[in-house]
């Protein structure tokens, strides 16, 4: 189990509902998520552009968003 994935699980209180991660070079991302608003699985992170150059980890609430 790689480093990531282990700080991820330690925290699948906090996010139950879903885990991603991503890792390229240096980089690592990991994200668990708890789903409220939206449900669908196009809302668990990490998120790619369309081009799948930018990634993109997001922690929090948009207010307004609809």
């Amino acid at each position: 189990m790689t480093p990531i994935t282990k700080m991820t699980r330690r925290l699948s209180h906090r996010g139950p509902d879903a885990e991603g991660i991503f890792v390229e070079n240096n980089i690592a991302l990991g994200h668990r998520r708890l789903s409220i608003i939206d449900l669908s699985e196009e809302a668990n992170q990490p998120m790619r552009d369309h081009s799948g150059r930018e990634v993109l980890v997001y922690n929090g609430e948009l207010n307004n968003d609809r």
